[in-house]
């Protein structure tokens, strides 16, 4: 019983009913109700935390972190900064990348770089200017749209966008089995 109770756990399963059925009084389950606390300033700290943690973790200047914290005021030279100072931040790490995808791919079956380009390009300091969900609406349509197979347009669906599997899939058009 305990793994089909399972079945009745999560968000996903919230309206769910069981019925239980019992043949006498002394088969007859107990309940006990158990109290939920909600208590949303322990999430309010988590959030702060995990934030102050991925700033120092991974030296992201909190600007580009939490765009709310940042001033309201602010002409968007503070992200530029920011930008600039991610890139000198990340810049030997991109380069290693590149040199290992260049190592990896270069002798791979399928010519997957023909310009033989392997550089990963920094942030470019405009993304500050603009708004972020306009321009990846535009780059997923691109997607959408290019000759890639519906496996690889669904990878980056996911990964990069980070859309569920089976949504990813449906947007492709890959033909989903079952």
């Amino acid at each position: 019983m305990e793994k089909d109770l399972g079945s009745f756990q999560g968000a996903k399963s919230a309206q769910k009913i069981i019925v239980i059925e019992y043949e006498d009084e002394s088969s007859k389950p107990e309940f006990k109700p158990y109290s939920i606390q909600n208590n949303d300033k322990l999430f309010e700290a988590t959030e702060k935390s995990v934030e102050a943690r991925i700033i120092k973790g991974f030296s992201i200047p909190k600007e580009l972190i939490n765009a709310e914290k940042s001033s309201g005021l602010s002409n968007g030279g503070e992200k530029k900064q920011a930008i600039c100072e991610f890139n000198d931040n990340t810049a030997p790490d991109r380069l290693e990348l590149s040199e290992a995808f260049e190592e990896i791919f270069s002798h791979f079956y399928t010519n997957i770089n023909p310009k033989n380009n392997w550089k990963i390009l920094p942030v470019p300091a405009n993304v500050a200017d603009d708004t972020a969900g306009i321009k990846a609406g535009n780059s997923i349509n691109q997607l959408l749209l290019s000759n890639l197979p519906p496996e690889n347009k669904t990878a980056v669906l996911v990964y990069a966008y980070g859309f569920k599997q089976a949504e990813a899939q449906a947007m492709a058009g890959v033909e989903l089995n079952g």
